[in-house]
């Protein structure tokens, strides 16, 4: 009886934990887009340009030697993100997400703007924006 006790609870235990695993590809992808605009409404460069696709990247290395993505992006949100845009990027809302094998889509709306559609890859087992996303202000 003790036995079957610890093996009912070994058992339930690794259900819950199957079950709280790293959640959906449409929640990563929600996680992904909310995290870039967060971070261009803070001012944090660095982690949009972690969210960015190589490709999206890539012509960063091009645009101004020596600047890195992190440091131009924060520039820009420094300089041409208003108050208020920043504030309508922290309320960010992601519905629609589609995930197809290694690519997703979604729409992105905030306040009362009109909802844009941002593409998404699957890069090193991460979501990441396929190109740069515009913003919703």
């Amino acid at each position: 009886m003790r036995r079957r006790a610890c093996i009912l609870t070994v058992v339930v235990a690794a259900v819950l934990v199957a079950g709280c695993g790293g959640g959906s590809d449409s929640d990563a992808v929600k996680s992904t887009v909310v995290g870039y605009y967060h971070a261009l409404a803070s001012d944090d460069g660095a982690t949009a340009c972690s969210l960015l696709s190589a490709s999206a990247r890539a012509p960063f290395d091009h645009f101004r030697k020596g600047i890195s993505c992190a440091e131009l992006l924060t520039a820009e949100a420094q300089r041409q993100v208003t108050p208020a845009v920043k504030s309508r990027l922290q309320g960010v809302k992601v519905t629609n997400v589609a995930v197809t094998g290694q690519s997703a889509s979604a729409s992105v709306g905030a306040g009362r703007t009109r909802s844009s559609t941002v593409t998404l890859v699957k890069e090193g087992g991460n979501w990441k924006f396929q190109g740069i996303p515009s913003g919703t202000g």
